[in-house]
């Protein structure tokens, strides 16, 4: 928004096709990373930390995230604030062939457990962006049509064509063409694409609870993503139709930030800012 962007098309030229290409966890912490309102709290586990999926939002419950190191120690404080992994909105991401080790495979299409709830696919000629259950519809019904059997290895690949031709999917909602002819407009779309998932995922595991928190309050502590404004983007238009809101603020001291609605803000400490008592949509239209 305030910063050079890279789009899908330039991501794979530059990367996807290189010799050495650097892979799946390249492509979520470079390109689907900056994609997110909220800062994941795992990407590409692997199975290392007892969560599922690549790139996995936990709710936030009990007491807020602050810019300070807080250890409990206390046991039944933890147990009383949930204070564990709790996967509330994950994403598989795939990176050339869609296939699936065998412990994703036997807990997601054998015994139906930790399923994610989102498919993310860079494959030669397209983007995908499934629904898991829609995914799993398809891959079930083409590639498993017998049904689903505990297996010891990688489980088999669905092509890029099978999903395509796929009665069920849409063309720019569940997989977009790598071969447009404009980027900027293909980027466009995708980026609608990630408004609903961020979205779904806001629903899910903003905290409801604890203090200074919501929209009563004017102390937040935030994952959501921030943007630096440069004073420049306030115009003389701007000014001039929130002009008395922006001089009771208080700019000149302060560095100003916004969210992705227009709300503004000036940070307080490493994570926690202030909200002024202004929103200028203006200053997030494409």
């Amino acid at each position: 928004m305030y910063r050079e962007e890279m789009t899908i098309l330039w991501y794979r030229g530059r990367f996807y096709n290189f010799f050495s290409s650097p892979g799946e966890h390249h492509f979520c912490s470079v390109y689907l990373l900056n994609k997110f309102n909220r800062i994941p709290d795992y990407i590409n586990p692997d199975g290392t930390k007892g969560v599922a999926g690549d790139i996995v939002f936990c709710k936030r419950s009990g007491p807020t995230i602050t810019s300070q190191r807080v250890k409990v120690v206390n046991k039944k404080l933890a147990k009383d604030y949930e204070l564990k992994k709790h996967a509330e909105f994950s994403i598989e991401v795939k990176y050339g062939k869609i296939k699936f080790t065998k412990d994703q495979y036997n807990t997601w299409f054998v015994y139906k457990q930790e399923k994610p709830d989102f498919l993310i696919a860079l494959t030669d000629n397209y983007l995908f962006i499934i629904e898991w259950n829609l995914f799993e519809a398809i891959y079930s019904s083409k590639i498993y049509p017998a049904g689903h059997k505990n297996i010891s290895g990688y489980s088999k690949i669905i092509s890029e064509n099978d999903l395509v031709l796929s009665k069920f999917l849409r063309e720019d909602i569940h997989y977009f063409s790598l071969n447009s002819s404009s980027e900027k407009k293909l980027e466009n779309k995708i980026n609608t694409r990630f408004k609903k998932i961020n979205g779904l995922i806001e629903n899910k595991v903003k905290n409801t609870g604890g203090s200074n928190i919501g929209p009563t309050s004017n102390k937040i502590r935030t994952t959501e993503r921030l943007f630096k404004i440069p004073k420049e983007l306030i115009t003389e238009e701007i000014y001039k139709k929130y002009k008395a809101k922006i001089e009771s603020c208080n700019f000149e001291n302060n560095e100003v930030f916004c969210d992705n609605r227009g709300q503004l803000y000036y940070k307080i400490s490493n994570c926690d800012y202030m909200k002024y008592n202004l929103k200028i949509p203006e200053l997030v239209k494409d």
